[in-house]
């Protein structure tokens, strides 16, 4: 007859961190498996002792028909980002049981004092970074589990080339045990530098002064930037809020200083650029990564630093970012419902949600939707074209400018 496997949460402190029932079932243990540190706690042991590197196949392999006593050594709770959830799918739930202990995640959170019940938390252990940086631009807490080749020095510089700088960085060391240390510092001071192999790293965006954020944009006093002046996709130049249709629609976004704002469907950026130099807190939220490229260009070049932008795709991109005092939506994808539906619901009273559509179909689509509650303005802009030695008219495409205030 199999026995059950059982699966022991471990802190950085070792076996001083494991309870009675614990300690225990190490001590009835026939094989003790699990990384060589944590194996090193337990010398005076006569199980076999069979170390995980990178064989978790035939760990595996030997958990499934061994007719021993199991008992498989993690670091803190095993089935946060731990073996045991890999187990669970491999083994089945049948035999394992888990003991978990506490997550070091927990303790670096307790150690520099703040919630983590609305932190992203991301796992760099054996994994790579890059998936995770969008998210972790949107975020304000984070929580990143590191290892020898993602250390808090490579993950800083990797951050700070995307753009991300605005991060105060904690570094806790040896959580839990006799070195534990506790390193902060701007995000910007981490490259180069080197940190204990047992680590943590913990980031919280810094929130600054607005006129610090957008200090030496040229654009800061100035409203309806010219369409020329913004870096767009190329050749399709005319993919942007055209400045006059852009500046109605700020005009009716109401925006005032410190004002959380969403742009979805962002393309060039345009509408997050000009929110942004009014003082709001912006996040663009774009699925196509070549215009993302193009939204962190225009933001360099305007200075309007306090642009969060999101590559993905609405309605799943909002699901994690603050509540908005205005929402403008200039592009779909074809979630047009959806996005609306969960706008309404995540405005702030007196919220402002305004929508740029081109075609009649979809003005009437959108009225419907917004139950007829919802003012609509038409807007049908010429510019001057010179022709030979006269000068012509030249009209741009009508947009219809939607807006919706919550009640």
């Amino acid at each position: 007859m199999k026995h059950a496997v059982y699966v022991v949460g471990i802190g950085d402190s070792g076996k001083q961190s494991l309870g009675e029932e614990a300690l225990q079932i190490v001590a009835g243990a026939e094989v003790l498996i699990g990384g060589e540190r944590h194996l090193a706690c337990f010398p005076e042991s006569s199980a076999e002792k069979c170390p995980i590197q990178n064989n978790l196949k035939t760990i595996t392999e030997k958990i499934t028909g061994e007719k021993r006593r199991v008992v498989v050594l993690a670091s803190g709770d095993p089935l946060f980002y731990g073996i045991a959830a890999y187990l669970l799918k491999q083994i089945g739930a049948t035999r394992l049981q888990i003991i978990p202990n506490t997550s070091s995640m927990q303790l670096a959170f307790a150690a520099v004092k703040t919630a983590w019940h609305d932190a992203l938390l991301v796992s760099c252990h054996a994994k790579p970074l890059r998936p995770h940086i969008q998210k972790i631009r949107g975020a304000q807490k984070v929580g990143i589990f590191t290892d020898q080749e993602n250390t808090p020095a490579y993950i800083a510089s990797q951050l700070l080339e995307a753009g991300i700088s605005d991060f105060r960085a904690f570094v806790c060391e040896n959580l839990g045990g006799k070195e534990e240390h506790i390193i902060e510092a701007d995000l910007a001071a981490l490259p180069g530098q080197s940190f204990a192999a047992l680590n943590v790293l913990i980031l919280i965006k810094q929130e600054r002064p607005l006129e610090v954020l957008n200090e030496g944009s040229p654009w800061r006093a100035s409203f309806g930037i010219p369409d020329q002046k913004f870096h767009q996709r190329q050749p399709l130049k005319g993919l942007i809020t055209k400045c006059e249709v852009r500046v109605i629609s700020l005009s009716k976004m109401q925006i005032r200083p410190g004002d959380i704002v969403w742009d979805i469907g962002a393309g060039s950026g345009s509408v997050s650029i000009e929110a942004a130099l009014l003082g709001a807190k912006v996040w663009a939220i774009e699925k196509n990564s070549g215009d993302v490229d193009i939204i962190q260009k225009n933001i360099m070049q305007f200075g309007a630093k306090n642009i969060t932008t999101i590559h993905g795709l609405a309605p799943e991109a909002l699901l994690d970012l603050p509540d908005p005092d205005a929402v403008f939506i200039g592009g779909s994808a074809g979630k047009m419902q959806e996005i609306i539906q969960l706008c309404r619901t995540r405005l702030k009273d007196a919220g402002r949600l305004i929508i740029n559509v081109a075609t009649i179909e979809n003005l009437a689509e959108m009225n419907a939707q917004l139950q007829g509650q919802a003012e609509t303005t038409l807007v049908q802009i010429s510019r001057s074209r010179p022709i030979l030695n006269l000068t012509r008219f030249e009209a741009l495409n009508p947009v219809f400018i939607i807006s919706w205030e919550k009640k």
